[in-house]
C-alpha cells in the first residue's frame, strides 16, 4: 500500500515509489508469495492500493494503462504453444522448426 504524504511533481519519483509498492508481497518468514506458492490467487493477494492526492491518482492510472499496454501480450504462464512455430539450433547446429 502507498499512501504520499507531500505531493510531488517528479515523474521519476512517483515511478520509483509506485515500482517499491508493485514488489512481490513475503510472507513472515521472508518467502515470496508468487505463482510458485499461490497459483491463479497470486493476483488476489498482490494488490497494490494507492492513497494520494489527485495529481499522483492520475499519474497511477496512466501509469496503470501503459504497464497494461506493455504488456498484454506477454504470456502468464508459458505454455508449449508459446513455442510453436519457432526456429531452434540443436547441439550439432543444425537449424529445427519447433512443433507441439
Amino acid at each position: 500500500q502507498i499512501c504520499t504524504l507531500k505531493d510531488t511533481a517528479n515523474e521519476i519519483k512517483k515511478r520509483q515509489e509506485v515500482g517499491r509498492g508493485m514488489r512481490l508481497c513475503v510472507n513472515d518468514k521472508g518467502e515470496r508469495h508468487d505463482t510458485d506458492v499461490l497459483g491463479d490467487t497470486v493476483f488476489n493477494i498482490n494488490i497494490l492500493t494507492v492513497i494520494a492526492s489527485e495529481s499522483y491518482d492520475d499519474f497511477a492510472k496512466k501509469l496503470q494503462k501503459e504497464i497494461a499496454e506493455a504488456c498484454d501480450t506477454r504470456p502468464v504462464i508459458v505454455t508449449a504453444n508459446l513455442f510453436a512455430d519457432a526456429m531452434a539450433q540443436t547441439e550439432d547446429g543444425t537449424t529445427v522448426k519447433i512443433s507441439t
